[in-house]
Parts: structure tokens; C-alpha cells; sequence
């Protein structure tokens, strides 16, 4: 599942293959209710903001892994000057009325908070299920000073694999990693965003929520801590060192042959491929920083569009170091090979749009 919150009329629409829709819970009419607001990490956000103690929230039904099933939970989020430092920023639990007036709680399953006065993210299981009533198991990373509620857009994931290996991400970078002896996630859970009860709910805002039944690697968070980060946003220095990156903002001629340069430290310039097929068509003055490649593809190669052709934008690709065999990210699904390869080892990228 994946959750963008694009959708006016419906804002909590879930638009990957889980189709598991987020619904409001009103807990106090005193505080805004859920809303889109335009300055998310990609296009609109979700807007979750408390003027009481009792704040409200979205709750999404049942439907996502469960049991022991591996899983990875990403999310952006942007929390308030006013956010609790020990806000409950996630929760999977069975739920059901409204926040802090919740006619059925039962735990069997996570929250991802932070703790400390924000000096920590937390991963924490709870099993209430057991002979020993609220066991927890918690896996727990240092946050840097003062960054939890700074105003930016910060990129938070927890997973948890097989084996019970639980892990936390902050901004791309590992902050903590635990082997539990407890995971399990009861089939009748729900994800909560937003408020849970007095004093710990979360204030601020989310965007590109996303709930898979893998387990991301490191290089992999890292790489989509760097696909997404906003432009005014410093990425850390602890990620992985790009070895290659193409920015698409002009297009070189250069004998007979036309590249797209590498402002890397390797010189991967990307060069034209002599096929009659995709191609890109011209370089467009609207990326997201500077210029962007068109790319035309035909629709007998893509199998789609009624003028014959399909149009895509590409823009600021990156090889990390960390990736294996030299992969490009780029957020979303949709593979599209770019009619260009690396005039120095030959390699043809594919960019996933």
C-alpha cells in the first residue's frame, strides 16, 4: 500500500495494490480536522493538527501483512514546533471509535514513536495477548539535537524481518537495530495516524506513506531518502557517496554524437543510442531542478496513449555506491528505458518513474 495524499475528494486514498483507504476520526471538533495541504514532499500532504489534548486522526482497516510477515514502513513527516516529544507518530493496533474515546483498544502489534523529548525514535511491539500482560519489545535509535521538530521534512522507516530483526531509520541513515523476541502483528490491526490518546498524539504532517510486505536494505532506504528529499532540505553526509549523477539540464553535441553529462566524479556520460524507438525528444526548462529529459516512447513499445506516443519527464538520477550492480533509483513502478547508455562502460540505465 501506498498512500500520497493527492486526492481532494478522497484524501486518505490508498493508490497501491493494498487499496486500503485512510478514514477520518473526529475526537475533538476544537481541533482541525485531517486536510491537504499544497507543500508536501511530492505534491500535497496530509495535515494532522491538535489544538487540545484530544487531537483526531485517520485509521485505515484491516487488510495490511500481519503475523510474522516482514515488513517495511516508510513515511515523510513534518512534525509541528509543539509536536510532543514522545508523539505517537504511527500505530498498528486494533482500533475502533474515535481518539482517546476508543470503544474497542487492543494492542498485538507496533507504534513508531518518538521518545526521550524527541531524542530518540522508537519501534516498539506490544503483546497483551501473552501470560505476562504488556510485554514490550522496543528497538530504539539517537535522533540528532533538536531535529525531530525543526520545521523540515524528515524521512522516518521501521522494519522488521523474519527473524525478528527490527531496525530504525532516520533521514536515510540507521539509528538503531534490534533482534526481538516478539513481532507478531495481529490480522485484526489497523494503522493509525495521528492522534491516539491525551498527551502522546502526534502534530504535524505526512506524506508518501508506504507499507510493504519486504524489507528494504540499507542502501535501499537510503536511496529513497535521496529520490525524495526535498531541495531545501540538506541531505546528510552519511549517506552514500553518488558516484554518478545526470542533472538533464542541456543536452551536449559533440561530433556526431549527443550526451547528457555526468557532473559525478567518474565521467559516466550518457550517450545517444542509435535505435529508432524511445529517444529523448528535448530538454524542458520545468525539472525539478533546472532542466528535465523528454522522453518519447512509442505506443507500440509501451502498449498505451492515443496520439501513438507516451511522454515522460526524467530528472536528477543517481547512482549510489551502496546499490548493487551500479542500480538507479527513482521512485514509483513504471520501468521506462532510457534510449541513452554510459559512454564509458556501456550500461543502459532504466529509470523507474
Amino acid at each position: 500500500s501506498i498512500w500520497r495524499f493527492e486526492d481532494a475528494e478522497n484524501p486518505g486514498r490508498d493508490s497501491g495494490a493494498g487499496g486500503l483507504d485512510f478514514e477520518e476520526r473526529i475526537g475533538n471538533a476544537d481541533s482541525p480536522a485531517p486536510m491537504l495541504v499544497a507543500d508536501g514532499v511530492s505534491g500535497k500532504a496530509l495535515r494532522i493538527a491538535r489544538s487540545s489534548a484530544v487531537g483526531n486522526a485517520m485509521l485505515c482497516g484491516t487488510g495490511l501483512p500481519s503475523g510474522d510477515t516482514p515488513f517495511t514502513m516508510s513515511a515523510w513527516i513534518r512534525p509541528d514546533a509543539n509536536c510532543n516529544g514522545n508523539a505517537y507518530i504511527i500505530l498498528r493496533m486494533t482500533l475502533e471509535g474515535v481518539p482517546d474515546n476508543w470503544t474497542t483498544k487492543s494492542w498485538n502489534g507496533w507504534l513508531l514513536r518518538f521518545s526521550n523529548s524527541g531524542a530518540s525514535l522508537a519501534l516498539r511491539f506490544k503483546n497483551w495477548g501473552s501470560a505476562t500482560a504488556s510485554d514490550e519489545y522496543t528497538v530504539c535509535g539517537s535522533l540528532p539535537a533538536g531535529e525531530y521538530n525543526d520545521g523540515q521534512w524528515h524521512h522516518v522507516v521501521a522494519t522488521r524481518d523474519a527473524s525478528k530483526m527490527a531496525r530504525v531509520y532516520w533521514d536515510g541513515v540507521k539509528v538503531g537495530e534490534q533482534q526481538l523476541s516478539y513481532g507478531t502483528v495481529a490480522a485484526t490491526s489497523k494503522l493509525l495516524l495521528g492522534s491516539y490518546e491525551k498527551g502522546n498524539g502526534y502534530s504535524g504532517d505526512y506524506d508518501e506513506i508506504q507499507y510493504l510486505d519486504t524489507v528494504w536494505t540499507d542502501e535501499q532506504v537510503a536511496a529513497e531518502y535521496a529520490a525524495r528529499v526535498p531541495a531545501e532540505v540538506q541531505p546528510k553526509d552519511s549517506l552514500p557517496t553518488p558516484v554518478a549523477h545526470w542533472t538533464f539540464d542541456e543536452i551536449e553535441d559533440v561530433g556526431d554524437v549527443k550526451l547528457f553529462r555526468d557532473s559525478g566524479p567518474n565521467g559516466w556520460d550518457l550517450r545517444n543510442m542509435s535505435n529508432g524507438n524511445s529517444y529523448v525528444e528535448c530538454v524542458t526548462g520545468d525539472g525539478i531542478n533546472g532542466g528535465a529529459a523528454y522522453v518519447r516512447t512509442p505506443a507500440a513499445q509501451r502498449r498505451r496513449g492515443s496520439d501513438g506516443n507516451v511522454r515522460r519527464q526524467a530528472d536528477e538520477l543517481h547512482v549510489l555506491r551502496a546499490l548493487q550492480e551500479r542500480q538507479l533509483h527513482r521512485f514509483g513502478a513504471v520501468p521506462l528505458h532510457l534510449p541513452w547508455k554510459c559512454a564509458r562502460c556501456g550500461t543502459v540505465p532504466a529509470l523507474f518513474l
